[in-house]
């Protein structure tokens, strides 16, 4: 890996590091922000959440919130930058805060600061030609991969033995992830969009969660990752069990992952990068500069352990504090179950219902419906977190909406 001063303007990096990332007014953009918004609520910031959903929770958690287009284009985004400018938000700076199926190429016209990552850094870190070298120089294992083009199939004539998978850079989630058969066409339907081919690698997919400080990585904890199949898509992501116990060899190579990411980029604030466990051995899969579903878990976690809130958008110094704070003889973290609920049936769903059943299950139901509203069959209706005990996991996993 080159020093991230080769390839970060010097002022880029000051920029980073800056102490505009106080608190204050905070605009966060993604699919879905709700917990990305609770987080920077404790944090002290005023969030200003742009999504796709406006849930119940997420407008509890902001100062306003801005409807987000399924497909965002340059005039949508004009439209909703006077929006912004209108409730006061001229030079409120962004945050990425959440995966967007798309990506965010139509925020390029944006000329706001970002915090975190910018979409260089979004763009760059998707790439394999960045991701395979940041293993090589973590020590750890990367999935053979070859970047696929509509026009030419990479492995035309040449047998390719083995599982593969053809994943869209541009997505999140899952739903840009498909089966690939071992030698694709040029002409196959799956190419037109796919951005690399790459081999399958059995094991635990496990989400970390982390923390820059623009020099090195604070890795807070990881989540087992929950996925199930809808229709041709294999690995849609449905939730976290976590966080881990996870052995000193893993931890180990998890550490070296965030620090080579933070050292390259200067990286300043929370991301994610998402890996196969087998056994003693790491394998990485991405790395996603930006808030992550799982990363709630953690903070749960935490704040249990420690009796005060806690937040991701905190500064990395108060989290060293907290590091320093849990001795080693700390009884076992709490852990907690996150599953989102989809509707088996077309359906109305109220907000009144959500919480008749959560004062019947006792669990915590999120991302509920601002009003009553009708949920297509195979569509999120909500999403389910409860703590984890000896024998309520079974119970959590069955649980169905209706």
């Amino acid at each position: 890996m080159q020093p991230p001063e080769a390839n970060l303007p010097a002022t880029v990096i000051a920029d980073r590091n800056s102490s505009d990332s106080r608190p204050g007014p905070l605009i966060l953009v993604g699919a879905s922000v709700r917990s990305a918004a609770e987080s920077a609520r404790r944090a002290g910031f005023q969030p200003i959440a742009w999504d796709r959903y406006g849930d119940r929770d997420t407008r509890a958690a902001a100062e306003h919130w801005l409807p987000l287009d399924s497909s965002p284009t340059p005039s949508s985004l004009r439209e909703s930058l006077r929006k912004l400018d209108q409730i006061g938000a001229t030079n409120t700076p962004l945050q990425i805060a959440g995966g967007l199926h798309g990506g965010y190429d139509w925020l390029r016209d944006c000329r706001r600061k970002f915090l975190g990552a910018d979409l260089e850094c979004i763009s760059r870190t998707a790439e394999i030609e960045f991701l395979a070298p940041l293993a090589a120089h973590a020590r750890v294992a990367f999935p053979e991969s070859v970047r696929l083009s509509p026009i030419s199939g990479p492995a035309s004539g040449h047998p390719m033995p083995g599982r593969w998978l053809v994943k869209r850079s541009s997505s999140s989630g899952g739903l840009g992830v498909r089966w690939q058969a071992v030698q694709p066409s040029p002409s196959h339907g799956s190419l037109q969009h796919a951005s690399i081919l790459q081999r399958f690698t059995s094991g635990r997919a496990v989400g970390v969660s982390y923390l820059g400080d623009g020099n090195q990585a604070i890795c807070l904890g990881a989540c087992r990752l929950i996925t199930r199949r809808f229709g041709d898509l294999p690995f849609v992501y449905t939730g976290a069990i976590g966080p881990l116990k996870l052995c000193d060899a893993v931890t180990q190579q998890l550490r070296r992952i965030g620090d080579a990411f933070v050292k390259h980029w200067r990286f300043v604030g929370p991301f994610n990068a998402d890996v196969i466990l087998q056994a003693e051995s790491v394998s990485l899969i991405e790395i996603n500069p930006r808030w992550s579903g799982s990363m709630e878990l953690i903070e749960r976690s935490w704040s249990e352990t420690l009796g005060e809130p806690c937040s991701l958008f905190e500064s990395p110094a108060i989290w060293q504090a907290r590091l320093h704070r849990r001795c080693a003889d700390t009884p076992a973290p709490p852990r907690f179950l996150k599953r989102v609920l989809f509707a088996r049936r077309t359906q109305w769903v109220s907000p009144l219902e959500c919480d008749q059943r959560a004062a019947r299950s006792r669990w915590q139901f999120k991302d509920v419906p601002n009003q009553p509203t009708k949920i297509v069959a195979g569509q999120p209706i909500a999403t389910l977190i409860a703590p984890l005990t000896q024998t309520n996991l079974p119970d959590l996993m069955r649980y169905q909406w209706g």
